[in-house]
């Protein structure tokens, strides 16, 4: 992918947090969430210096900031409240987890 003039590749890592339940004699999906890591950008060609707008970079959260910063350099919208491994988001969706857990 192209990414400011450089080629590079975009890897992104992450988890998904799935809350489950059984249907009928069925198991179902109720709700799958990913968690983002890490979104690392590297040049393919060693050494070719890729540079980045710091400003908007910084504005995302630090999970996928740069998967954020390539969806809006493509024109897409860019949620800022997904959960990465720490943060409010996070700590929210664990806890509607525990909760659902509770109620079951």
């Amino acid at each position: 992918m192209l990414v400011e003039g450089v080629l590079c590749d975009v890897t992104c890592m992450g988890r998904f947090y799935d809350l489950v339940e059984k249907r009928g004699s069925r198991w179902a999906i109720v709700l799958r969430q990913p968690i983002y890591e890490t979104v690392r950008i590297n040049a393919v060609v060693p050494g070719e210096a890729l540079v980045l707008d710091t400003v908007i970079l910084n504005s995302y959260p630090v999970g996928y900031r740069h998967l954020a910063y390539l969806q809006a350099g493509l024109g897409l919208p860019v949620k800022k409240d997904m959960p990465g491994l720490i943060g409010p988001e996070v700590d929210t969706l664990y806890a509607r987890g525990a909760a659902w857990l509770a109620e079951s």
